[in-house]
C-alpha cells in the first residue's frame, strides 16, 4: 500500500499519541537559504513505493534522493516494517513517523525496512532488515511432555515467534534523522522488531499502520520567493518657507507586489544617507508628503528620501538641496482706488522682515468679465521695497481682485497679502465743461487752420498709461467721438470725423484717461470747425455712451498669466 499526501496526514492524526511517546529520533537543522529555481515545478515528491510512482507521478527513491537549491521545504512519512507472523499471532506494523520540516539542499540517504519473516512450528522467523537497532529473529519455545525413560521429559517444540521487522530511516545534509522503527514479530518470543523497545508505561511499540515492508515517501517544496526591497521614492521636492522647516512630498517608487517587499514607511536624510531618521508621511492625490523640523534657518540641506520594507530599505531618491527661512510677513493696509479704465494699488511694508531681508514686492491679479465667460491672471507689476504702488489696465464692466506678495533678498515670497476685488471701473472721465490741460494734442506737421464738419481729422497725444483706454470727445458741449488703446510707451494716433451739427466756431478736442500714476490726464487742441450750424443749437451732451472695448494685450501688459500670491500650503506630517 502506498501512501498519498492524503492518506499520509489521516495515519498521522491517528498515531499521533504513539508517535509523541516514541523514542524515535528526529534531529532538525538549517533553514536553506537557497532561491527558488527560475520555471521550476512547484514540488518535488519522492516515493520507495512502486504504486505511488505508478499512480501519483512520484519519483521512485533507490537508495537516496536529491533535494536540489532551489527547494527549501520538506514534508515526509517514513514507516518501519512490520513484524512476522508467529505460530500463535500476527505480527505487529511498523511505526509510522510523520513530519514537516525545512530542508537543506544535498543528497538525502534512504533505508527500507523488510519484513520480518513468519514462525514455523519449531522454527523462529528470520527478521527483516532496516535501520538499527537490528531486529531480531523469532525464538522457539520448547515444551516438556511426557513419556521415554520413567522420570524423563521428552521436550517438544510448542509454535514458533515471528521475526522482527526492519526499520525505516532517512539521514541528510546538517544532521538531519529520522527513523521509524519495525514491528514486533507475533506470538510466543517473538522477535523484537528494529527500534521497537519497551514504553515505560508497558504499551505497545507498535502503532496502527499498514503491514508489510517499510515505506518513505518525500515532498519537497520549492523557497518562498526572495522579495526584493521596495523601488526608491521618484519626484521629491522640498519647499521652504517655515521657519526652522521643510515641507516635502514624492511619489513612492513603482512597485511589484510578486517581486518587491511591501513599503512599511518612510526614512529622511540630510547627509547623504550618514544618519537618517523616520520620516513621518501622509497620503495626498497619489503622493506622499511630509515635514523636516528643528532645522537651522539659511543653512542648506541636501535632502533624500527612501522607503523601509522587512527586507531592508530601496535606494535613496534624488537629492534635493533646500534652506529653510523665515518668510516675510504679509503686506498690510492693501488699498484700491478705480480710474477711468484703470485700478491704482496701494499698501504699506510688512512689519516681519524675515530672514534676508525686503527685496521687492511682486502684486498678482485676476480679471473676470461680467459673465464669467472670459478673464485673464497673472503678473500685474513688480516694484523695489521703497515703491508700494501699482498702476494696473483694468476693463470697465469687469471683476478685478489683486494680492500684493513681498519678496526677499534670495527671491523667496514671503506671506501674501489680503486680496482686495474693485467692480466698479469707470469707462471714462468725461467733465461738464473743458478740463484744465495736462498737455497738447499734437496735429501732423502741415495739417493747421479750421476743419469742416464731415471732414477727417488726425491728432496724436503721449503720457498716458500703457494699455488704458483714451476717450476722445470734442467741446463746447461734451460729445465722445471714440476710443482708443494706448500703446507700450503710453501715445496713440487717432483720426476722428468732424461731426455734422457741430456749431460753426471754436472748439475743443479733448484726449481724456490716466497717466502713469493714475492720475487723470487731458490733453486738449483748440479747433475752429467751418460750415457748421450757426447759432447756439449744437449736439448736446448725452454722456460717454460708446462702449469700450476689452483691451487688447491685456495679458501681456497686465495679467499675463496666473494670480501671483504665492501663497504656501502648510502641510502636518502624520
Amino acid at each position: 500500500m502506498h501512501l498519498a499526501p492524503s492518506s499520509r496526514r489521516a495515519l498521522g492524526l491517528a498515531a499521533v499519541g504513539a508517535i509523541a511517546l516514541s523514542t524515535t529520533l528526529v534531529s532538525l537543522s538549517g533553514v536553506a537559504s537557497a532561491t527558488p529555481l527560475p520555471g521550476g515545478p512547484s514540488e518535488l515528491r519522492f516515493s520507495t513505493d512502486a504504486a505511488s510512482v505508478a499512480e501519483d507521478g512520484y519519483s521512485l527513491i533507490d537508495g537516496a534522493f536529491t533535494v536540489p537549491s532551489g527547494y527549501c521545504q520538506m514534508s515526509w512519512t517514513v514507516r518501519g516494517a512490520a513484524g512476522g507472523s508467529g505460530y500463535y499471532g500476527a505480527g505487529l506494523p511498523g511505526e509510522v513517523v510523520q513530519g514537516d520540516t525545512a530542508a537543506a539542499p544535498g543528497v538525502y540517504a534512504v533505508t527500507v525496512g523488510t519484513a520480518g519473516g513468519p514462525g514455523a512450528f519449531s522454527v523462529g522467523g528470520v527478521a527483516g532488515t532496516g535501520s538499527a537497532p537490528a531486529a531480531a529473529a523469532g525464538g522457539v519455545l520448547m515444551m516438556p511432555m511426557p513419556g521415554g525413560m520413567p522420570g524423563m521429559f521428552i521436550p517438544m517444540p510448542a509454535g514458533a515467534g515471528g521475526g522482527g521487522g526492519g526499520g525505516s530511516a532517512v539521514t541528510g545534509p546538517g544532521g538531519f534523522a529520522v527513523q521509524a522503527p519495525g514491528g514486533a514479530g507475533g506470538g510466543p518470543l517473538q522477535g523484537i522488531g528494529g527500534g521497537a523497545l519497551a514504553l515505560p508505561d508497558g504499551l505497545s511499540a507498535g502503532v496502527p499502520g499498514p503491514t508489510g515492508a517499510g515505506l518513505v515517501e518525500v515532498v519537497v517544496s520549492p523557497c518562498a520567493p526572495v522579495l526584493a526591497a521596495p523601488s526608491a521614492p521618484q519626484g521629491l521636492a522640498v519647499e521652504a518657507g517655515r521657519s526652522g522647516a521643510l515641507d516635502l512630498s514624492f511619489l513612492p517608487g513603482a512597485f511589484d507586489a510578486d517581486a518587491q517587499s511591501p513599503v512599511t514607511g518612510y526614512e529622511v536624510t540630510t547627509d547623504g544617507g550618514a544618519t537618517h531618521d523616520p520620516l513621518p508621511t501622509s497620503a495626498e492625490q497619489g503622493a506622499r508628503i511630509g515635514a523636516l523640523a528643528a532645522l537651522a534657518n539659511g543653512t542648506a540641506y541636501d535632502v533624500q528620501v527612501r522607503a523601509t520594507s522587512a527586507v531592508g530599505p530601496s535606494a535613496w531618491s534624488d537629492e534635493v538641496t533646500a534652506t529653510p527661512y523665515l518668510a516675510i510677513g504679509a503686506p498690510v493696509n492693501v488699498r484700491a482706488t478705480a480710474g477711468p479704465s484703470s485700478i491704482v494699488l496701494t499698501w504699506d511694508a510688512p512689519t516681519s522682515p524675515g530672514t534676508y531681508g525686503l527685496a521687492g514686492y511682486v502684486v498678482g491679479g485676476e480679471a473676470t468679465s461680467a459673465d464669467g465667460t472670459d478673464g485673464a491672471s497673472g503678473i500685474a507689476c513688480e516694484t523695489t521695497p521703497d515703491v508700494r504702488t501699482c498702476v494696473l489696465v483694468a476693463t470697465p464692466g469687469w471683476s478685478h481682485t489683486f494680492g500684493v506678495t513681498p519678496v526677499d533678498a534670495e527671491g523667496n515670497p514671503g506671506a501674501h497679502s489680503a486680496v482686495v476685488t474693485v467692480s466698479d471701473v469707470p469707462r471714462s472721465s468725461v467733465p461738464a465743461g473743458v478740463p484744465a490741460r495736462s498737455g497738447d494734442l499734437v496735429r501732423p506737421a502741415g495739417q493747421t487752420g479750421s476743419v469742416a464738419v464731415g471732414s477727417p481729422v488726425t491728432f496724436s497725444g503721449s503720457g498716458y498709461l500703457p494699455g488704458s483706454t483714451v476717450t476722445l470727445l470734442v467741446y463746447s458741449e461734451p460729445q465722445v467721438l471714440t476710443t482708443v488703446v494706448a500703446d507700450a510707451s503710453g501715445s496713440f494716433t487717432v483720426t476722428v470725423t468732424v461731426p455734422a451739427g457741430l456749431v460753426a466756431g471754436q472748439h475743443t478736442l479733448v484726449a481724456s484717461g490716466v497717466d502713469l500714476t493714475g492720475a487723470l490726464r487731458y490733453l486738449t487742441l483748440p479747433i475752429t470747425v467751418a460750415g457748421g450750424t450757426t447759432g447756439s443749437g449744437g449736439l448736446a451732451y448725452t454722456g460717454a455712451a460708446v462702449a469700450v472695448p476689452a483691451m487688447a494685450g491685456l495679458a501681456a501688459l497686465a495679467l499675463g498669466g496666473g494670480l501671483v500670491l504665492a501663497g504656501r500650503r502648510r502641510r502636518t506630517a502624520e
